[in-house]
């Protein structure tokens, strides 16, 4: 059985070309990129496995660090990978004017909590504002029924299906609809 052209033409196409390749694309590694805030691999996790994590601060920001319970991270014999680090005046890590820092764990599950709460009060804000403007909605609903000569039942019904809409965002009580 004789195979068909797209049976030929998948047979002939190249599959170790990648897209890249196909469009003319050359994709290659360089090595040239300097990363100035580079730490090692080693120290992230000696770190992290005392439950902390690593922290590069300002000057200016150090005191207020150190305060929180925040300690610098101190250069040690034989850390070949810190060659690259521009100060040298005395043994913390530093590249220009940021000095690496050590949060411990204690702090860093504080930290995280704070950010969390932040995050949770926002949205119950979010939520409050939202049943505020229900509430608003329903209440000119119904007194505008009122006013209209509709029973009280019947404002009650039309006023909880506002807020219901706006509470769904399928009302928009400014425009009528």
């Amino acid at each position: 059985m004789a195979k068909s052209k797209v049976d030929q033409a998948i047979e002939a196409a190249d599959t170790t070309s990648t897209v890249y390749e196909d469009a003319g694309v050359h994709v290659g590694e360089t090595m040239d990129k300097y990363d100035a805030l580079y730490v090692d691999p080693k120290l992230k996790a000696e770190v992290e496995g005392r439950g902390g994590k690593l922290h590069w601060a300002s000057e200016r920001q150090i005191n207020r660090h150190k305060n929180n319970g925040m300690k610098p991270v101190e250069r040690k014999e034989g850390d070949d990978w810190m060659v690259d680090q521009s100060s040298r005046e005395d043994s913390r890590v530093r590249t220009g004017d940021l000095t690496l820092m050590e949060v411990p764990g204690r702090l860093k599950e504080k930290r995280e909590a704070m950010k969390k709460q932040a995050v949770a009060d926002h949205l119950y804000a979010r939520k409050e504002e939202m049943e505020r403007r229900q509430e608003g909605a329903a209440k000119s609903v119904y007194d505008a029924a009122l006013r209209k000569g509709l029973s009280r039942d019947q404002a009650q019904n039309l006023a909880r299906s506002a807020a219901k809409g706006l509470g769904d965002s399928r009302l928009d009580v400014r425009r009528g609809r």
